[in-house]
């Protein structure tokens, strides 16, 4: 009987082990959006909203963006409780000024505004942090289902085709970040 609860958990240890890998890898190169997460017959309606809710902001201006005609882009996941987060955004920023011209940037936060935090204070979060490029809401995560991130903070990054072509999750390697988005910019 005791045999067959150790194996059991062990099971159950490696299922969770396996899951929690495949979790992680969050999207590979070659995922698109029409391909990506919920989307099987790649035919682009695979949860990405037409219009994403943009806030007034350093950089940013209070409205909408239509995701499809932005590309190529990097896309960073962030909220304003998460301590990785506000550590990352001032190698973001670094990155922004060096292909920021060449690649937009768009960050999106899931928190969910009127219920958790204000626009207010996601704008002053923002400013605080030197934030200067497109933000965003994606209180649904349907943006960050549909690039596979299951983690904050994150980053992905799309060529024009709307193919991920890198992304990291964690903290941010800006030197990586910027060398893939010049390849991008430079394919563009």
């Amino acid at each position: 009987m005791q045999r067959r609860t150790v194996l059991g958990g062990l099971a159950g240890a490696a299922t969770l082990a396996v899951g929690g890998w495949a979790a992680r890898r969050g999207p590979t190169a070659g995922d698109s959006v029409g391909n990506a997460a919920g989307d099987e017959d790649g035919d682009g309606s695979g949860g990405v909203p037409a219009q994403i809710e943009t806030i007034d902001a350093p950089g940013s201006e209070a409205g909408s963006l239509v995701l499809e005609e932005e590309y190529p882009l990097v896309v960073t996941f962030f909220a304003t409780w998460c301590s990785s987060c506000s550590r990352e955004m001032s190698d973001l920023t670094a990155a922004h000024a060096e292909v920021g011209d060449q690649v937009p940037f768009l960050s999106l936060t899931g928190e969910v505004v009127g219920r958790s935090v204000s626009r207010a204070e996601v704008a002053d979060w923002w400013r605080e942090h030197d934030g200067a490029w497109s933000l965003g809401l994606d209180p649904d995560s349907q943006v960050m289902n549909q690039f596979s991130v299951i983690g904050i903070p994150s980053v992905v990054l799309v060529d024009a085709d709307g193919e991920v072509v890198w992304s990291d999750s964690g903290h941010v390697d800006t030197d990586a970040l910027v060398a893939e988005a010049a390849t991008v910019a430079d394919n563009a």
